[in-house]
């Protein structure tokens, strides 16, 4: 319908600077622009379902964005072969996995012939929500399924434009728990729009969305390809970091106008673009109780100094919006954290990593190492906020796929600063696709992807309580044995998984991510897992 995608644009052109690193990273002035909703009434138990995959049916692979070239390591800058990383040394388990109560266990969206799925999820007090490239369903908390599989577009029937007839993935679900509502998005990225739609209450199969089409321009109004795309909770907004291609392409980074959106009114999005190099800036999620009235957003990501030049190190950044006065909204690095070195190339890849073995296939699956992976999880504990946030490395200097993650923490009003870290690989098996959350008693749970030669690619969590050593990641589980291999060759898997916390307790984890129950091409099946840990109460 014209009237949804109508819209108004105001554009500044005026260029600021920031410093990124060893060097200056362009970020351009904010423009603004106004998308109009759409009311959908729908009830989703109408929706039609999706068809599973089977072996013979189309195999249809999404590629991320990257220029020729961007795969190979920068001259002169890999790390020698036999260099593992520092912290490995460090982790040892403690032995048996703690009394964790298994809450559910339950197969999700199963395979629709897209690789990778992009599996992903949000929890509310008595839903959950799964999505993966290109379907989404509804369950209850105990497993049973309450919408679909159901096409992603078909939440904007009748809305009109490429997001009711394009079906492009890349599926972002967020529970927002200051307003008890739903967020559920996906990009029209040929189409240069992001389709948002927000639940008009809390039952997100029966209360009906609001949905809007938000044009995705440059500050000259030229459209832009935002590839990767991730949304978070912000009290003052939705905010949303992108990428157009790596290694050079440049970045995005977005707000969109979360008090209009909840009551369905014409609500304005505020851009920046950020120059090269193309290193995902990851925005800040929040669970639990919200920051201070005012603070900003933080975006961040991780950059290996040994190809990007400087020290390894997490860099920071503020998103300050002005709502009264967009034009005068601010992105602008906030700092940078430094890190104990690693090595972010495997097999010789520093883009998709193609580098885990699986049992009876010579194809080795995605590991995508230059990312920072989905979520980086904010938690206000009142005397200190901490982040939590993951990403892939070469643990041992010979290829292995490991877990390097970080505990940041900000007291008062001093700068954020690492409080831990830790690489996550206490033996032979390969661990990749991380997704990491912190609960109110502050116990940790970071699941992930594992596999090897001998092993299937399964899911498994790793955990640790307050009272661990610092660093350290003490107990693992198994959350889903997979007993087969993924032969699409190229075999790209992820490209995340996510782990949440229930805001009904604040102490239950929930776990999504990919497994396979048979060696195929993209037979794919997910599982989500519901499980608490003792100490939080």
């Amino acid at each position: 319908m014209a009237g949804a995608l109508g819209r108004c644009a105001i554009y500044a052109s005026l260029m600021l600077y920031g410093m990124g690193g060893s060097q200056a990273q362009e970020i351009s002035a904010p423009s603004v622009a106004v998308a109009n909703p759409f009311e959908a009434t729908a009830d989703f138990h109408l929706l039609a379902t999706m068809k599973v995959w089977q072996p013979g049916d189309p195999v249809k692979r999404t590629e991320d964005l990257e220029e020729e070239g961007g795969r190979q390591p920068r001259p002169g800058r890999t790390l020698q072969p036999s260099q593992a990383d520092p912290l490995l040394a460090q982790q040892t388990l403690a032995g048996a996995a703690p009394n964790v109560s298994i809450v559910a266990s339950f197969d999700g969206i199963p395979a629709t012939g897209y690789v990778p799925p992009d599996v992903t999820s949000a929890v509310g007090p008595n839903h959950i929500i799964q999505m993966g490239n290109v379907a989404f369903a509804i369950f209850d908390k105990a497993g049973k399924l309450l919408a679909g599989p159901s096409p992603i577009n078909s939440v904007w029937a009748g809305f009109g434009g490429p997001c009711e007839s394009e079906n492009a993935g890349d599926p972002v679900v967020r529970y927002d728990h200051f307003a008890d509502r739903w967020l559920i998005s996906q990009f029209a990225i040929d189409e240069h729009f992001q389709c948002i739609a927000i639940s008009k209450g809390a039952d997100p199969v029966q209360s009906g969305w609001y949905l809007y089409a938000f044009p995705t321009n440059d500050a000259d109004g030229k459209p832009v390809t935002p590839d990767y795309p991730k949304i978070a909770v912000w009290p003052d907004g939705y905010y949303m970091g992108t990428q157009r291609g790596f290694p050079d392409g440049g970045l995005d980074v977005w707000v969109f106008e979360r008090d209009k959106m909840l009551a369905g009114k014409p609500a304005r999005q505020v851009h920046f673009s950020v120059g090269p190099p193309s290193l995902f800036l990851m925005p800040a999620d929040v669970d639990g109780p919200p920051p201070a009235d005012g603070s900003p957003e933080i975006f961040l990501r991780h950059v290996d100094g040994q190809q990007f030049g400087g020290h390894d190190r997490l860099e920071l950044y503020a998103f300050q919006t002005k709502w009264d006065n967009p034009d005068q909204s601010r992105f602008a690095k906030l700092g940078e954290v430094g890190t104990s070195e690693y090595n972010e190339v495997l097999c010789n890849d520093m883009f998709s990593g193609f580098c885990v073995p699986q049992p009876g296939t010579d194809i080795r699956l995605e590991t995508l190492p230059v990312w920072t992976m989905w979520r980086a999880q904010y938690r206000n504990f009142g005397d200190h906020q901490t982040l939590v946030v993951n990403h892939t490395v070469n643990a041992d200097g010979h290829d292995r796929a490991g877990i390097r993650w970080y505990e940041l923490r900000k007291n008062g009003s001093s700068s954020w600063n690492k409080f831990q870290e830790g690489t996550f690989s206490p033996d032979s098996l390969n661990r990749w696709m991380g997704s990491i959350a912190m609960d109110a008693g502050g116990n940790i749970a970071l699941g992930y992807s594992a596999s090897s030669n001998s092993v299937f690619p399964s899911l498994r969590v790793a955990t640790r309580s307050p009272s661990d050593k610092i660093g350290f990641l003490s107990m693992e589980f198994v959350l889903q044995q997979g007993s087969g291999s993924q032969t699409s060759n190229p075999s790209r898997w992820g490209d995340y998984s996510s782990m949440e916390v229930d805001p009904s307790d604040s102490c239950t984890f929930w776990y999504t991510g990919e497994y396979y129950p048979s060696t195929t091409e993209v037979g794919w099946r997910t599982r989500v897992v519901g499980f608490k840990l003792p100490s939080c109460k």
